[in-house]
């Protein structure tokens, strides 16, 4: 029976995944009728090389790329990151009977600068610049003063 549980969490993540996607295509969509008509309300005419002349789902890859170098979309892409591979090499270790929270540090180890940013380290400075990492550490100290007030509540 656990078994089943299983696989309905994992296609419950899936669902959750494809329909934040597909939220997030629409409403950049959405976002594009509205400059279109802003624009043609207010007569505000543009150059040819500012026209767009790209397919909805072109318009949507330029938009991803375009926010990927917002901050909070660099910490999401981070939190994202973090948590899939911990939980990845969480149930690793717990299928060959060792505590996950062996799998979870092994997980900070390969994401970090000794393996990741060795050897790929384009991928390690797009995800954990310098200018992002005060909001990664902010959010893991307070990741820490919860965990230590979990740990105290069960000593009570």
């Amino acid at each position: 029976m656990p078994k089943n549980n299983n696989w309905r969490t994992w296609i419950y993540y899936a669902l959750m995944i494809i329909i934040f996607f597909i939220f997030a295509y629409f409403i950049t969509q959405k976002g594009n009728a509205i400059e279109t008509s802003y624009a043609l309300q207010n007569h505000i005419t543009f150059k040819t090389s500012q026209i767009n002349h790209y397919t909805n789902w072109e318009n949507f890859q330029l938009s991803l790329t375009n926010n990927t170098t917002e901050p909070i979309a660099i910490l999401l892409l981070q939190i994202i990151l973090i948590l899939l591979v911990s939980r990845f090499f969480g149930y690793l270790f717990s299928k060959i009977n060792q505590p996950t929270v062996i799998g979870e540090i092994l997980a900070g180890i390969i994401l970090g600068p000794s393996l990741l940013g060795k050897f790929f380290p384009e991928v390690f400075n797009f995800l954990f610049t310098e200018n992002t990492m005060g909001n990664l550490y902010i959010l893991s100290q307070i990741g820490l003063i919860l965990f230590m007030f979990v740990i105290g509540m069960e000593l009570i």
